[in-house]
């Protein structure tokens, strides 16, 4: 969740939901941003460079998984979210999220971004 993660064309409820996960992820999770440093930890470990490749899904239809997953995420993240009191349950509509997602990247109509998943392996 550390790289681009967006909507294009804008989409404000898309960039608000991925924003709070980002910021219930970097204030809860020690390496969030891990991926972006496999170089250094393949190298800390003694390995080599390792060869690196990054992919992520694109969307935007109406069966697109990216609602579904980004909205799961954050009701996951909501207890660290009310913790760290910036939002509760009832601010975004959580039971409704994933359509609401899904009616306002198409209206825009908007091609959405998921996290990017890097993979690194190192021949020995």
């Amino acid at each position: 969740m550390s790289g681009v993660t967006k909507s294009s064309l804008y989409v404000p409820l898309w960039d608000l939901t991925i924003n709070l996960v980002r910021i219930a992820l970097q204030s809860s999770v020690s390496n969030y941003d891990g991926a972006d440093r496999l170089g250094e930890h393949f190298s800390e470990a003694g390995l080599p460079y390792p060869h690196l490749f990054c992919e992520e899904l694109v969307g935007g239809s109406a069966d697109s998984p990216l609602y579904g997953s980004l909205a799961e995420l954050l009701q996951a993240l909501q207890p660290q979210l009310e913790r760290m009191r910036i939002m509760t349950a009832e601010t975004i509509a959580m039971d409704r999220l994933e359509s609401r997602l899904r009616d306002a990247v198409i209206d825009a109509p908007s091609q959405i971004y998921g996290p990017a998943q890097v993979c690194a392996w190192a021949r020995l």
